[in-house]
C-alpha cells in the first residue's frame, strides 16, 4: 500500500487538497495517509458504496468510545429508530422556528460588532463566533462558558478523529467526562420544565418516546455537538471566502439574492470544510482493484469525489451553475440528520452579512492559508479571512 502525505500539507490554493487528492487517486484506489495514520479510500465508486454497504463498512469503531451509545456508532434497526427520532429535531418547522428565534438574533449581533470598522477577520469575527453562538444558544449553555466548552469539543474531536494517538484519545475522554458533568444539572433542569431550545426539543421528543433519561439526554446533545459544530464553522469560512474569491460570483449574488442557496452548496464542494469519515471493515472485500480484511479501519476521503472530473466536470472551477450535491455531510444510512440546520445557519447569516457590508471584500494584504487540521480542528479552511469592510 502506497503511503502519502494528502491530507496535512498547507497552501494558499484551496483547491490543493483536490489536486492531491485527484492525482492519488489515479495512482491507487486505496493508499495509507500519513497524517491519520490509516487506509483511505480514494474513488468515488469505493466511497459510494462503503456509505450505503453500512454490513460490509459499520461504525462500530465508535462503540467503544466518547461517541458510545450515539447515533453515528447505531446500526440497522436500532439505528433507524433512533434516526427517526432524531430526525423529529429538525422537521422544517423547527428549523424554521429556530432561524427566527435562534440565528438572525444571533447573526445580528455579531454583525452589529463589526460597525464602525474598517479592517476585521471574519474568520473570528464572523465565521467561528456565529455557529459557536447559535449551537450554545440552541442548547441553552452559558454563554461565558462558551471558551470552556469549544475546547472540549475540540479535545473530544480529536480523541474520535485521531484513533491510533493514545494522547489525543485520553484527552478526548478527560473532555467528555468534564461535558457530561456540566450537561447534567442543565439536563434535570429541562427535564422539569423543557424550554424553547433545541435542548427542550429533544427532551419533549425524548418524553413522548418513553427514553428521557439523564444519560439519554446527555449522549444526544454531545452528538449533535459534535456533529454540527466544527464542520459548520467551517463551512462557514469556507464559503465566504470562496465568494469573495471570485468577485464576479460575488456580484452575482448580490444581484440575485437566490443564488446564495448553490453558491454556498458549490463551496462545499470546491473547499470542503469536512474531508470525510470513518468505517469499519466487517466482512472481507475483495474487488477487481481493492482488498480489505476484516477489522481494518477505512477512511473515506469523500472530499477527493468532488475532485472527480467524471462527476464534476472542470471540478477546480468555482461554478454556480452546478447541480450536484457536496459529500462534506457524508451519505448513506448515516448522512448527517442536522444538514439543513447547517445549511440554514450559513445561509442566513451570509446573507445578512453580505446586505451589511455592500463593499465587503479579501485585504489584498491577506493570504490565507488552507490545511486540514487548521487550528487543531479536524476541518479543513484557511487560517485567516483578513477583508476590508467598507
Amino acid at each position: 500500500m502506497l503511503t502519502k502525505n494528502l491530507f496535512f500539507v498547507p497552501s494558499t490554493d484551496p483547491t490543493a487538497l483536490g489536486r492531491r487528492l485527484a492525482a492519488a487517486a489515479k495512482e491507487a484506489p486505496l493508499v495509507l495517509e500519513a497524517g491519520l495514520g490509516l487506509p483511505t479510500l480514494l474513488r468515488g465508486p469505493h466511497i459510494m458504496a462503503a456509505l450505503r454497504d453500512a454490513e460490509t463498512y459499520s461504525t462500530r469503531m465508535f462503540q467503544a468510545g466518547i461517541l458510545k451509545g450515539s447515533l453515528a456508532a447505531l446500526s440497522g434497526q436500532e439505528h433507524q429508530q433512533m434516526r427517526r427520532i432524531y430526525n423529529m429535531f429538525f422537521t422544517p418547522r423547527a428549523v424554521q422556528r429556530y432561524e427566527e428565534s435562534i440565528v438572525r438574533p444571533v447573526a445580528t449581533e455579531v454583525i452589529a460588532q463589526l460597525e464602525g470598522k474598517e479592517t476585521a477577520d471574519l474568520l473570528d469575527e464572523f465565521a467561528v463566533s456565529v455557529p459557536k453562538r447559535v449551537i450554545t444558544t440552541l442548547f441553552g449553555l452559558p454563554l461565558d462558558e462558551l471558551e470552556e466548552n469549544d475546547a472540549r469539543v475540540r479535545a473530544m474531536f480529536r480523541g474520535i478523529i485521531q484513533v491510533q494517538n493514545p494522547v489525543a484519545v485520553a484527552e478526548g475522554e478527560k473532555a467528555f467526562q468534564q461535558t457530561l458533568v456540566s450537561l447534567a444539572s442543565l439536563i434535570e433542569r429541562e427535564l422539569a420544565t423543557p424550554g424553547q431550545t433545541l435542548l427542550g426539543e429533544i427532551i419533549r421528543v425524548l418524553k413522548q418516546e418513553g427514553i428521557a433519561t439523564l444519560e439519554c439526554c446527555q449522549q444526544v446533545v454531545i452528538s449533535l455537538l459534535l456533529g454540527g459544530y466544527e464542520t459548520t464553522i467551517w463551512l462557514f469560512a469556507n464559503a465566504l471566502y470562496s465568494l469573495l474569491a471570485h468577485p464576479d460570483s460575488l456580484e452575482r449574488v448580490r444581484r440575485t439574492p437566490a443564488l446564495l442557496v448553490p453558491a454556498i452548496e458549490e463551496s462545499m464542494r470546491w473547499s470542503p470544510s469536512s474531508v470525510g469519515t470513518l468505517r469499519l471493515v466487517e466482512k472481507p472485500v475483495s474487488l477487481p482493484d481493492l482488498e480489505l480484511a476484516p477489522g481494518t479501519p477505512v477512511y473515506l476521503a469523500t472530499v477527493a469525489m468532488h475532485y472527480d472530473e467524471s462527476v464534476y466536470p472542470s471540478p477546480f472551477v468555482y461554478d454556480l451553475e452546478r447541480t450536484s450535491t457536496p459529500m462534506i455531510f457524508g451519505g448513506g444510512s448515516h448522512y448527517c440528520v442536522g444538514a439543513q440546520l447547517a445549511r440554514m445557519e450559513a445561509r442566513v447569516a451570509l446573507s445578512m452579512l453580505l446586505d451589511r457590508f455592500p463593499r465587503l471584500r479579501l485585504d489584498p494584504a491577506a493570504n490565507p492559508v488552507f490545511r486540514y487540521g487548521v487550528r487543531e480542528s479536524v476541518a479543513y479552511g484557511p487560517d485567516n479571512l483578513r477583508v476590508l469592510l467598507s
